[in-house]
């Protein structure tokens, strides 16, 4: 009799330590069963294959036509320099074109007229060669692109990864459940829902590009992939007997 207590305590205890680590884990009795709710969590970090980098080129001129015409000449030089640097090992495309009037204050009476125009081209390049990234940040800088937007790292395949984060995070919510019903002497009958509250995938930003443009002409960009995490929470509710 006395042993018979002291497993009871101490499958008690267990539950009550599995429940206390884990806020999402419960256990409520049913007509049908015991319904128990079980969380699980996964991290897969892998290294990005791709990197998305928006770059282009700003003009300014007295006039719309003449900030439009300087803007196409940059450009243009800037493209190149794009074709020749990814070779294969990527591509672009343009992302946006602006001209923009500038005002300012002139004349006695002190009235806002407009200045000047600002035009502005940017390109979206996608590197699917993360070996040339620096390469290619310096030789539109060279180009004369004065407009490094910001350059993330992806992953060709972010499905797949996804996937696999998912696939551990239920393996981890269901084996948390099956826990808590041995500890109560049950058995899982059946799956009754499982629900996915992944969180998006964090994207690493490589900052350095965006300070290139203070660096001297010859200086080399130094650009860190690092890794992507991919996060998957998924919370199972099954029925035990």
């Amino acid at each position: 009799m006395h042993l018979r207590t002291v497993i009871v305590a101490g499958v008690g205890t267990a539950l009550f330590w599995l429940c206390l680590a884990a806020p999402a884990q419960s256990v409520e009795s049913t007509t049908s069963g015991t319904r128990i709710t079980a969380s699980g969590e996964a991290t897969v970090s892998v290294k990005p294959d791709e990197a998305m980098l928006s770059i282009g080129v700003t003009t300014q001129a007295p006039t719309s036509q003449e900030a439009g015409a300087r803007n196409a000449q940059e450009t243009e030089r800037l493209l190149a320099a794009l074709t020749k640097a990814l070779g294969k090992g990527g591509d672009f495309k343009t992302s946006g074109y602006w001209i923009n009037p500038q005002y300012g204050s002139s004349g006695k009476d002190g009235a806002n007229r407009i200045t000047s125009y600002v035009a502005r081209n940017s390109v979206e390049v996608k590197i699917q060669d993360l070996a040339i990234v620096s390469n290619v940040i310096d030789a539109a800088i060279k180009a004369g692109s004065n407009n490094i937007g910001s350059l993330r790292f992806t992953l060709k395949d972010e499905q797949a990864t996804k996937t696999k984060a998912l696939i551990e995070a239920t393996s981890q919510a269901r084996e948390k459940a099956a826990a808590m019903a041995k500890a109560l002497g049950l058995r899982v009958t059946r799956v009754v829902s499982v629900s996915d509250s992944s969180t998006p995938v964090a994207r690493p930003y490589a900052m350095e590009a965006r300070m290139a443009m203070a660096d001297s002409a010859s200086a080399h960009t130094p650009v860190e992939a690092g890794t992507i995490d991919v996060n998957a929470s998924v919370t199972v509710v099954v029925e035990a007997r």
